[in-house]
């Protein structure tokens, strides 16, 4: 009773559809805000560490929404019923920095439903003005509006809680790619010169030294083509991650364990390497071919294990390397969970796109093959 007029206390301090301010908050289902933050979640219950010092544990359906001070969210269906899997994906959200310059403000839309990355310029009671990411401005009536979260991190509703916490957690994926757009920086090819016209006076074996040619302009993958290959990577990686759950099941045959490390192994590029470290010894670092890493992981003795992957998010956008491909990086958090040993250690993959031309209708058309690359340990592991 003590614990829950706490809460209530706290919750006569905030409005309940103004704009809160970057911090950590937490919306109860009747859509009333309070500052604090997710201590630890299970299968049924969800705790809360207020901002006062106190505990609140409740379950899961008392909650809508969790915001981060950097104005990323979660809801409860994204934080897993596994008590140590939950407490990686809480501690990394509440670990997450500010986003970068390039970071946009975000406009949620009801009609047609999208996410818009922009840079708000005001707002009205009725309409929200702003200017797009290639510098035209635009406004949107508030009554078509679910939700605004602007790249220092604060957030606005225009909806009931409740209803636009249902879009926000349809759009999770959406939000992440729209929210950091690095400007588009168009190289100019240099002018060629043309070479210097011999001297009246010089020789007539004297050589004329040709200017080389300029080197080919980098061609950039548009923000449409950037959020469409990083989707289609995050699906590839979670593609990967059935495979390793399936690599590491004692329960199937050795002859099926082969088939699903062959299929893995096609998803990389034939060089890939592994980046592995000791359980005792995080600094002993090693690495290992595709094959042999998951020929390893196969022959494992553990009568269950678990691997998961959560919190996809790419750290470096697709950048051609001027013959037609492009390279780009997403870091994760991967759960490798047997018996009472868990490890959760946050990576980068590395991923390529493999131009080729596919000629339809007559028209030679540009296509990629998405191939993953070297998994490294994140530096800041």
């Amino acid at each position: 009773m003590k614990k829950l007029l706490q809460l209530l206390i706290f919750l006569s301090c905030y409005a309940l559809y103004g704009q809160n301010p970057p911090d950590n908050y937490i919306y109860l289902v009747n859509g009333n805000p309070i500052k604090g933050m997710v201590e630890s979640a299970d299968e049924s219950k969800i705790v809360l560490f207020l901002e006062n010092g106190g505990r609140y544990p409740a379950t899961r359906n008392k909650f809508l929404i969790f915001f981060n001070k950097a104005g990323n969210y979660l809801t409860p269906d994204m934080l897993p019923p596994d008590v140590v899997q939950s407490a990686g994906i809480i501690r990394n959200f509440y670990q997450e920095t500010m986003p970068t310059e390039d970071a946009q403000d975000i406009l949620f839309r009801i009609n047609p439903r999208e996410v818009i990355p922009c840079r708000v310029k005001n707002r009205l009671e009725s309409a929200v003005n702003y200017t797009t990411i290639d510098g035209k401005s635009a406004s949107l009536n508030t009554d078509n509006l679910y939700a605004l979260i602007t790249r220092d991190g604060s957030h606005q509703f225009f909806l009931d809680p409740s209803q636009a916490t249902e879009h926000l957690s349809q759009m999770k994926t959406d939000f992440e790619r729209a929210r950091i757009v690095k400007k588009q920086i168009v190289e100019i090819p240099k002018p060629i010169l043309k070479p210097t016209e011999p001297l009246a006076e010089a020789p007539a074996t004297s050589m004329t030294v040709s200017q080389a040619p300029p080197p080919p302009v980098k061609k950039k993958l548009t923000e449409d083509e950037q959020m469409t290959y990083q989707g289609k990577s995050k699906e590839k990686m979670y593609e990967l991650e059935k495979l390793l759950d399936r690599i590491v099941d004692s329960k199937r045959s050795r002859e099926e364990k082969d088939d699903d490390i062959q299929a893995a192994v096609k998803m990389f590029v034939p060089d890939a390497k592994v980046e592995v470290s000791a359980v005792n010894n995080p600094n002993n670092k090693a690495t290992r071919s595709i094959s042999d890493y998951l020929n390893r992981l196969s022959r494992l003795s553990y009568s269950k294990v678990d691997i998961t992957y959560a919190e996809i998010n790419f750290i470096d956008e697709f950048s051609s390397d001027g013959n037609g491909n492009y390279y780009g990086i997403a870091s994760y958090v991967q759960t490798f969970k047997t018996g009472n040993f868990v490890d959760v250690t946050r990576k980068n993959q590395k991923i390529k796109l493999q131009g080729y031309n596919k000629r339809v209708n007559g028209v030679d058309e540009e296509r990629f093959d998405i191939l993953l690359g070297n998994i490294s340990i994140s530096v800041d592991q």
